[in-house]
């Protein structure tokens, strides 16, 4: 479970990213791009990265 400090420095990481957080770029290949990430990128968090 996080801690209150875990949160508060999460909270700053979070402010700076919504600050300058930006559109996605307008190409057909995003969504194929963003799918194969988000799998490739839940591999690495659970531990099955090769």
């Amino acid at each position: 479970m996080p801690t209150a400090a875990d949160l508060a420095k999460f909270a700053v990481t979070l402010k700076s990213a919504l600050a300058t957080a930006q559109p996605r770029p307008i190409t057909p290949n995003y969504k194929q791009f963003s799918e194969t990430f988000r799998a490739c990128a839940l591999n690495v968090l659970e531990g099955r990265a090769p």
